[in-house]
C-alpha cells in the first residue's frame, strides 16, 4: 500500500522524487505524509508554501486517491514496487535520480540477474533487425535479461529475439495499461508469460506522450549493466540512452554498421568515442566473464566468433573532458542533455525534480550556455557542446 501513497503524493506539482525523499526522511512513510495535518507539514519545512497549498487542496479533493489507484491497478493486473520496498530493483537505486516507484506486470529481474539493454531507432534496416534478434537471442540463451523500450523497430526486434531463448523486460513511456504500439499486444503477453516484465513509472491511464520517453530511457539504461546501440541515426533518442549509461558508469556497446547507412551513423560514432564493438553476443558476454550472473558462459564456442576482427577499444567509456563547476541543478540538467539528440525545454522540464520550476530551468540553461557546455539550437532545443 505504501507505493500507492507515494503515487498520491507525486500527483501534486512540486513533489518530485527529490522532495519525496526529503519527506520520507522526516515522516518515514508516505502514508504518514498523506495523513499529516497542515501544521505538521509546515513544521517539517520540506514543502514550499505554494506546493503545500496545492497538496492540501489536492488531498481534500481526492481523499481516497491511494485506494482508487490500487483499484485501477487491480483492474489491469498491475503491481507496484516503491523505492522503499525490498524488491525494488537494486541497480536502479544507484541512479542519481531514480524513480520513486514502478508499476509492473510479470516478474522483475533479480539482484543476481545480468541485464543488458538493447536500443535503436524505430526506422531500421534488415541488417539492424537481424542483428538485434540474433544478439538478443544469444544473450538470453546464456541467462541474460534483455531490456528495451517496446517501441517499433529495433526495440521490438530485441524483445522478439530474447523471447526465443529466455527473458526480456519492456520499459514503457506510458501507463502500464496501454499497449503502445498497439501491434505489440501479443508481444506484451509473451513477455509476461515467459518470465519477464512490463514496467512503467507512469500510473495506469497515462497516455503516451513524447516528453515521457527521454525519462523512460534513463530507466532502460538504469536497469542494465550495459547498453547496446544496434542501429540509430546521429540524432536518435537511442543515443540519449547511451548517454545515460555513460553518466551512470555503465558499459556502452555499439553494433558496427556500413559507413553508407544513416541508420549506422550513431553506433559508428559511438565506436569512435570508445564504445565496445558488439558484433555478436560473445563480444558483450566476455566483458562479464567470471560473473556469476552469466549462465555457464565459456569462451570456447567457435561458431559464435565473428568473421571480421575489430580491434578492442581499451577505454569503454567516451573520454570525459574537464567540466566547470556546476550547481546541483545544473548537474541534473546537464546529465539529461545529449551531444547529439536535442531536447526541447518542455522535454527537459517534465524530466526534472519538482523543485526546479520553469524560471529555475531557464536560468539553469542560461548558466550552462554561458559556461560553454550547452547551446540552444535554431529550433530552440538544447544539446551539450564540448568545452573549448
Amino acid at each position: 500500500m505504501e507505493g500507492y501513497y507515494i503515487a498520491a503524493l507525486k500527483e501534486t506539482h512540486g513533489i518530485g522524487d527529490k522532495v519525496l525523499q526529503d519527506l520520507l526522511a522526516r515522516f518515514s512513510f508516505a502514508k504518514a505524509v498523506w495523513e499529516a495535518d497542515e501544521g505538521e507539514l509546515k513544521q517539517a519545512e520540506v514543502l514550499k508554501e505554494d506546493v503545500l497549498k496545492n497538496f492540501i487542496k489536492f488531498r481534500a479533493s481526492n481523499p481516497y486517491f491511494p485506494e482508487k489507484l490500487m483499484e485501477s491497478c487491480k483492474k489491469c493486473n498491475a503491481k507496484t514496487v516503491a523505492i522503499t520496498d525490498e524488491n525494488f530493483p537494486f541497480i536502479l537505486k544507484e541512479l542519481k535520480n531514480p524513480p520513486s516507484m514502478l508499476y509492473y506486470k510479470g516478474t522483475l529481474p533479480a539482484k543476481t540477474d545480468l541485464c543488458i539493454a538493447m536500443v535503436g531507432s524505430r526506422n531500421f534496416t534488415n541488417y539492424g533487425k537481424e542483428a538485434a534478434e540474433m544478439i538478443a537471442e544469444d544473450l538470453a540463451r546464456y541467462g541474460v535479461v534483455v531490456v528495451s523500450g517496446a517501441a517499433r523497430g529495433i526495440d521490438t526486434a530485441a524483445h522478439v529475439g530474447a523471447l526465443k531463448a529466455g527473458r526480456t523486460v519492456a520499459v514503457l513511456g506510458c501507463g502500464i495499461d496501454y499497449v503502445y504500439p498497439p501491434e505489440n499486444r501479443k508481444l506484451f503477453y509473451e513477455i509476461v508469460e515467459k518470465g519477464g516484465a512490463i514496467i512503467s513509472e507512469y500510473k495506469p491511464g497515462t497516455s503516451p506522450y513524447p516528453a515521457f520517453f527521454p525519462a523512460r530511457n534513463r530507466i532502460i539504461s538504469g536497469l542494465s549493466h550495459g547498453t547496446v546501440v544496434v542501429e540509430a541515426g546521429r540524432k536518435s533518442g537511442a543515443l540519449i540512452t547511451a548517454d545515460h549509461a555513460v553518466n551512470d558508469n555503465r558499459d556502452v556497446f555499439a553494433v558496427p554498421g556500413s559507413i553508407f547507412s544513416n541508420m549506422s551513423a550513431g553506433p559508428n560514432w559511438l565506436l569512435t568515442e570508445g564504445a565496445i564493438p558488439a558484433r555478436c553476443a560473445e563480444d558483450i558476454l566476455k566483458e562479464y566473464r567470471g560473473n556469476r550472473r552469466v549462465k555457464a558462459y565459456q569462451n570456447n564456442d567457435e561458431s559464435d566468433k565473428p568473421v571480421v576482427e575489430i580491434k578492442k577499444i581499451e577505454d569503454t567509456k567516451p573520454k570525459e573532458k574537464t567540466l566547470p563547476e556546476m550547481t546541483e541543478d545544473e548537474k541534473l540538467v546537464y546529465q539529461l542533455l545529449s551531444f547529439h539528440a536535442p531536447l526541447s525545454k518542455e522535454e527537459i522540464y517534465i524530466s526534472m525534480p519538482s523543485h526546479i520550476d520553469i524560471q529555475n530551468l531557464n536560468m539553469t540553461l542560461l548558466n550552462l550556455i554561458m559556461k560553454g557546455i550547452a547551446k540552444e539550437t535554431d529550433l530552440h532545443k538544447y544539446i551539450r557542446v564540448e568545452r573549448s
